[in-house]
């Protein structure tokens, strides 16, 4: 399995010199760093890995979950056992990391330090009207009406559909799509009602540390300064808590 991430990052649509800006920026821990490197190369002791590389009689099936193989990209992405706490902190704290940045850059009173802040489902000012996570009513029925964060700026007259999503890392330029396609009927929508230039804006980074290649330009759509690093190394500590909770666990 050595070399499957490296081979991973040398194709599109990943941007590989961004993916690996985080061991120059990013200023973690050695031995979180350490065990980064070692999962993206899926060389950490899951049951799957006991089963096939070291032969070892045990089940290869997740440990909690118990559905589906015990392997590094299921532990940090695809385990429905954690996708309700775990995952869901870790989306969130990307999320509310880029809505901290947006109310500064609109003059909204917020905590000195992102990780205090709490974002309100709505925030209004004489510009702008920010819901978080929020479902949006409209005329007629759609199923995906609540994204992250909308955010409608009345100055110039723009509605932007941002959402987060931390796949695993083979799979972002699939989810990268999927973001666009499951928010275009809600875009369409919003134009319509709010008579405004409606964009979704999907942010995608996977769960250790692939960048999509588009993110950066992405990201500069939305208003305030948004540092990718910050960003990648948020979804990696979340990433590592998770890898330690499930390695640590019987």
């Amino acid at each position: 399995m050595h070399g499957q991430y490296r081979r991973l990052t040398e194709q599109p649509p990943v941007d590989m010199k961004e993916t690996y800006e985080w061991l120059k920026a990013a200023n973690l821990p050695a031995a979180t760093e350490g065990l980064v490197v070692a999962a993206q190369d899926q060389a950490l002791r899951t049951r799957y890995y006991e089963r096939k590389i070291l032969h070892r009689y045990v089940s290869p099936t997740c440990r909690m979950c118990s559905v589906g193989l015990e392997t590094v990209d299921h532990i940090v992405a695809g385990c429905s056992a954690l996708a309700p706490t775990d995952y869901t902190d870790r989306h969130n704290q990307v999320a509310s990391i880029i809505h901290w940045d947006v109310c500064r850059h609109f003059g909204v009173p917020v905590e000195s330090r992102w990780y205090r802040h709490h974002p309100d489902r709505l925030v209004e000012t004489d510009d702008i009207t920010m819901m978080w996570d929020t479902t949006i009513p409209t005329a007629r029925k759609i199923k995906a009406n609540r994204p992250d964060i909308c955010l409608r700026n009345r100055k110039t007259n723009t509605c932007l559909l941002i959402d987060i999503s931390c796949p695993a890392d083979g799979n972002i330029g699939k989810k990268h799509a999927e973001k666009l396609a499951k928010y275009s009927d809600l875009r369409v929508e919003i134009s319509r009602m709010w008579h405004c230039r409606t964009l979704v804006v999907p942010v995608v980074l996977g769960a250790l540390g692939t960048v999509h290649a588009g993110i950066a330009r992405w990201l500069d759509i939305i208003p305030g300064h948004h540092n990718l690093q910050h960003l990648q190394k948020t979804v990696l500590l979340g990433s590592t808590r998770i890898l330690r909770k499930v390695m640590s666990s019987f």
